[in-house]
């Protein structure tokens, strides 16, 4: 009955484990989870549905997400190697990281249609689901249904049931992509983060924290993602962007003598002041190339704001009216956005009232 301990079963023999915050082992014995109305509950079933429907069943979402997710591990792991009390304690993956997704991505994805096979891929893959790297999505399926699931997988079916479960498979490999797409970038931080001396435990933190970490959540996480789409994702992930740009290098270095204040400024940081200027460039760039409509008002500038917003805007130079876009990492964009909207203000493409 202590609050403090959770007991367990170790090859069937009963162990208790006590940890010092009470809070924690609440967590493990579900002692923490908020009694929920029932128009919460009614309301999680579509609230799950519309976010498989955004996110794995969607097969755009595979390139935008993926686009998305490798930005932001870039500037995640350019700060954990600096900031104080950071993950990776001085040691720089973030190079590895980009070469090393490419070979993730082609075993992960090869795993899915079955082909393909990369031994050393396979047993960091292995190391990296052992170690709890690996993080699930942004829901969770109910008990009654993963009961069914392996049901069906040891039950033997019949023709017709073959042929009605053909949307199933479609739907599968979907999820499935979008799985290795997603996995993809969380074990190159592991496999390179091995590979450059971090201990398995440190890599398998760094591999689940690179990008929004969904199996974190507070107590009201799960209440409130079931009437709020995407809230612990949204929570999360501002969450680790202010980690990465909110913190500063340790004052003193590694040989004992002190920085300087602007000297504190981590890679990241540095990287999105970069995003910005650049941003601006590209902005001023468009508007250049953009021709006018019929009203007098540039095509760049008749984009809308949501999708200049959430994506990096290149005009096409062929014909000045359409364009291409490069998705943007969520959080991080700000910071494009910033350096979009001063410069659309400074030529007199956006009204100053709006861009503030």
């Amino acid at each position: 009955m202590d609050p403090h301990v959770v007991s367990v079963r170790i090859d069937g023999e009963q162990k208790f484990i006590r940890f010092k915050d009470a809070s924690y082992a609440e967590s493990l014995r579900n002692m923490n989870l908020p009694e929920t109305n029932l128009l919460v509950k009614i309301l999680r079933a579509p609230s799950n549905w519309l976010r498989r429907s955004f996110t794995t069943l969607n097969p755009e979402f595979v390139v935008s997400n993926f686009a998305r997710d490798i930005q932001t591990a870039v500037f995640n792991a350019a700060a954990e190697a600096e900031i104080e009390g950071g993950i990776l304690n001085g040691e720089k993956v973030m190079g590895d990281i980009i070469k090393t997704v490419p070979q993730a991505l082609r075993h992960l994805s090869g795993k899915v249609i079955g082909k393909g096979k990369n031994d050393l891929i396979d047993r960091y893959y292995e190391d990296f689901k052992e170690d709890g790297g690996k993080t699930g999505w942004a829901y969770a399926k109910r008990l009654n249904d993963i009961v069914n699931e392996l049901e069906e997988a040891t039950s033997e079916t019949t023709k017709t049931q073959q042929i009605l479960g053909v949307g199933k498979n479609v739907v599968d490999f979907v999820e499935g992509m979008n799985e290795a797409f997603e996995d993809s970038v969380r074990l190159a931080a592991y496999i390179a983060a091995r590979k450059n001396g971090v201990s398995r435990e440190k890599a398998a933190q760094l591999a689940k924290n690179i990008t929004v970490n969904f199996n974190k959540h507070g107590e009201w996480g799960q209440a409130l993602n079931g009437v709020y789409l995407f809230f612990n994702a949204s929570v999360q992930g501002t969450a680790r962007m202010f980690r990465t740009i909110g913190t500063l290098k340790p004052v003193t270095r590694p040989d004992g003598t002190k920085r300087e204040f602007y000297q504190r400024a981590n890679t990241a940081q540095i990287m999105a002041a970069g995003l910005s200027l650049f941003s601006g460039m590209v902005a001023m760039m468009n508007a250049g190339i953009s021709d006018e409509d019929e009203d007098g008002v540039l095509f760049y500038d008749k984009i809308p704001d949501y999708v200049k917003e959430r994506n990096l805007i290149i005009m096409n130079p062929r014909d000045g009216k359409t364009y291409y876009k490069i998705p943007l990492p969520y959080g991080f964009n700000i910071f494009s956005n910033i350096g979009t909207v001063a410069a659309d203000v400074s030529r007199g493409g956006m009204d100053v009232d709006k861009g503030i």
